[in-house]
């Protein structure tokens, strides 16, 4: 029987149709929104001398405040991979065609069948990262060292 998760709002399958919650992280999630949890996060805090401090999840149109004894920049659903990736499939399906274009590519440079490409603008030849100056071509792509991709994304913001 599928049930929606009470946390993350993602269908699951539950045999009995009683559980609430998909995982034991959204166990744990719905548990620290408590008073007990939240009781328990602040003795654990106290104890080790850490401090609860408040972020701003630093996703685009998200804005969550997370509270964590750790410097974040994302919050829980958005610092997972499969949770961003989920994200950008509902709001930018073209991205997810062009990522697996990257993929197809990276594949045929392990097996050999394609030589490995060098960096356009510096002549690199580690850590090739490929740009996709146009997600709407998803085979349209420019072969960037690390340092050249960020640069050329910095160019964009």
């Amino acid at each position: 029987m599928k049930v929606k998760c009470s946390v993350c709002d993602e269908e699951f399958e539950s045999c009995t149709g009683k559980a609430e919650v998909c995982s034991n992280k959204c166990r744990m999630r719905k548990y620290r929104e408590t008073e007990k949890g939240q009781a328990k996060v602040a003795e654990y805090n106290k104890r080790y001398k850490r401090v609860d401090l408040e972020w701003i999840c630093q996703f685009p149109e998200c804005g969550k405040m997370v509270i964590s004894a750790h410097k974040r920049t994302l919050c829980d659903e958005h610092s997972n991979p499969s949770g961003r990736l989920r994200l950008m499939k509902k709001r930018r399906p073209e991205i997810i065609v062009s990522y697996n274009h990257t993929d197809s590519l990276r594949k045929k440079i392990k097996r050999g069948t394609i030589d490995k490409p060098v960096c356009v603008n510096c002549g690199e030849k580690d850590d090739i990262h490929f740009h996709h100056p146009d997600y709407s071509k998803p085979k349209s792509v420019i072969p960037l060292c690390r340092n050249c991709h960020i640069e050329e994304h910095r160019k964009y913001k």
